[in-house]
């Protein structure tokens, strides 16, 4: 067994060193934006016309259902496999994802943030699995510590973004969200 992460890559075949690299550059990217996306829940204050501790209410109530359902499907994971469990769940949870954005009052949020911790529990087990799937020991460690990193990032970023992103309303005469009734 090699020393290092870096003399088990140096002995790997070109044809095994190209594989690995387009995984790093195709998967890794695409979890991160999910994860990304996940945080993201800009302007919804301002749209729905809701007080600061509602808001807040809606930002940590999804940490309620996603702690509970963390446990369950990790557990199902494992005996129907992330190569279809994993999908499945992120097919929904993108759904519920959208369904936030429809959303006009704040019990219409409260329940869709709830589902939404529902669906994103098994998210990160799901993702670390997933990932253990697909690489090999060795390359496994490297690539679960680039996704909690990028993850952290994300959370760092996801908010940055979204403020951005409200700045731009009205750019170019075009509105980013919709206006509340009441301004």
């Amino acid at each position: 067994m090699a020393d290092s992460l870096d003399e088990a890559e140096v002995s790997r075949s070109p044809l095994q060193k190209q594989a690995i690299l387009k995984l790093d550059t195709t998967i890794l990217p695409i979890l991160t934006l999910l994860y990304l996306l996940s945080l993201w829940i800009a302007g919804l204050q301002h749209d729905l016309g809701l007080t600061d501790h509602q808001y807040g209410v809606c930002v940590s109530i999804v940490y309620v259902t996603h702690m509970l359902s963390s446990m369950s499907p990790t557990l199902l994971l494992r005996k129907i496999g992330p190569q279809i469990l994993l999908p499945a769940v992120l097919v929904v949870w993108g759904g519920v994802v959208i369904s936030q954005g429809l959303v006009s009052s704040y019990a219409g949020l409260i329940a869709i943030r709830l589902l939404l911790g529902i669906f994103e529990g098994p998210m990160y087990p799901g993702i670390v699995l997933y990932l253990s799937v697909i690489y090999t020991r060795q390359s496994l460690s490297l690539r679960i510590a680039t996704f909690v990193s990028s993850a952290s990032l994300a959370g760092a970023f996801s908010g940055l973004l979204a403020a951005t992103l409200v700045q731009l309303d009205g750019v170019g005469g075009r509105p980013v969200r919709p206006r509340h009734p009441s301004s």
